[in-house]
């Protein structure tokens, strides 16, 4: 491998390019990355972080290289061209809080089936890892089952969900809404409030088997539908509670929770 060399420069070039969407195909290769350049002249300031220089750069470049190669090397003894090739290829989040997709199909038509332990951080549904974060950290490993033709193979892959982390100072908002569950309009109600960028939610509801809580973002909004089928109460009217958590996409850590108490009506009357 070629090496870098330093370049003498008296120009600023402080830049900083903030990853703002990836799009991958089913075998999980990016097809296309929007970035926004993030540039700052002012001397003395934007120096953060890892020092691109020659030295630096060419260790980077090494390290991607041996690590592409201790990937490539899990494949050696596979004899199926098409499925060794689709498999290296295949690429989850080291760490994440965010749900994501699972490839089902690679390019070279190989067949993916992916499985989880029982209450592990991760559940999959519809081809989706669905992240079920708890308390503490989780180390999750998934299983990749892969086929093609009559070649197969397995895969592990591991992903860490960080565990809940609620501020005792972040921001509580409460909500009520009235419900009257006959299957009219009467059994939705709709509220409103205020979200950062860049948030997560997570429906926290115990009678999910009687209502469901939507959560929507709409612009720096989150809308929250809920929908009623029947009343969790034995009497059919009362006053339950449940939860929606705002949690910072980026570091995991809860920036608002919405406590939200439903009144169930015998009447469309009692709807506020």
């Amino acid at each position: 491998m070629s090496k870098f060399e330093n370049r003498e420069s008296q120009t600023l070039n402080y830049k900083i390019l903030d990853v703002k969407s990836v799009e991958r195909d089913e075998s999980g290769e990016i097809i296309l990355m929007k970035v926004e350049v993030i540039r700052n002249d002012t001397p003395n300031e934007g120096k953060e972080g890892t020092p691109l220089n020659a030295e630096s750069l060419t260790a980077i470049i090494k390290d991607m290289i041996d690590a592409e190669i201790d990937n490539m090397m899990d494949y050696v003894f596979i004899g199926n061209e098409k499925l060794c090739k689709d498999l290296i290829k295949i690429s989850l989040p080291e760490k994440t809080i965010v749900d994501f997709e699972l490839p089902q199909v690679g390019k070279l038509k190989t067949v993916f089936q992916w499985s989880v332990p029982v209450n592990s951080g991760i559940e999959i549904e519809n081809s989706i890892a669905k992240i079920k974060r708890k308390n503490e950290e989780q180390t999750v490993t998934l299983t990749l089952f892969a086929c093609n033709g009559e070649d197969t193979a397995t895969k592990e892959f591991i992903v860490i969900v960080p565990g809940v982390n609620i501020p005792e100072d972040v921001e509580t908002v409460e909500k009520f809404v009235s419900i009257f569950p006959d299957g009219s309009s009467g059994g939705v109600s709709t509220i409103y409030t205020t979200v950062q960028d860049n948030s997560v939610f997570v429906v926290e509801n115990e009678y999910s088997d009687y209502f469901s809580v939507t959560p929507v973002r709409q612009g720096n909004q989150v809308c929250i539908t809920i929908h009623a089928g029947a009343c969790p109460i034995e009497g059919g009217t009362g006053e339950v509670t449940c939860r929606v958590r705002v949690d910072d996409a980026t570091n995991g850590v809860t920036n608002k929770l919405i406590n939200i108490t439903i009144e169930f009506t015998d009447s469309v009357e009692g709807e506020d």
